[in-house]
């Protein structure tokens, strides 16, 4: 009967201990040529949403996306944004029709991206940070909590 105080302490102890978070990193990537060297949260969320920033006034970035419904997609966006993957469908539509700007290039998947950035000095994408090679460079890290 000594240990239900024992065993009844050590349950406590363990279920009160925080519980380590999982997080996910996403690096944004550019070429290695690329006169942006970095860029905030922000920026790139201007960038993804196809709002002007002082950061692309000399330089015309091209970005690229993940495939429609990709869970690093969704993360980023969200992350970025704040928005649903389908809420961002709808912006980029609702632009699109008006004529007023394009969404990202979508591509086949994070090493289809890296190729694309490591051959295109204009282009910007982002992969889980441990798609990056050594052919791109990270300009900016998002960090997510899962």
């Amino acid at each position: 009967m000594k240990r239900i105080p024992f065993i009844a302490a050590l349950l406590a102890i363990l279920l009160s201990a925080p519980v380590a978070a999982e997080e996910m990193v996403i690096a944004v990537i550019g070429n290695p040529a690329s006169p942006i060297k970095s860029l905030s949260v922000s920026q790139v969320m201007s960038l993804y949403t196809g709002r002007a920033d002082s950061a692309f006034d000399t330089f015309s970035a091209v970005p690229l996306d993940q495939p429609n419904g990709s869970e690093l997609r969704r993360a980023f966006y969200f992350s970025v944004t704040g928005q649903s993957e389908t809420q961002i469908n709808a912006f980029w539509a609702r632009l699109a029709f008006s004529g007023r700007a394009l969404p990202p290039r979508p591509m086949n998947d994070s090493a289809a991206i890296v190729k694309r950035v490591a051959g295109d000095i204009h282009a910007i994408g982002y992969v889980a940070k441990e798609a990056v090679t050594k052919d791109v460079t990270v300009i900016c890290d998002i960090k997510i909590k899962n």
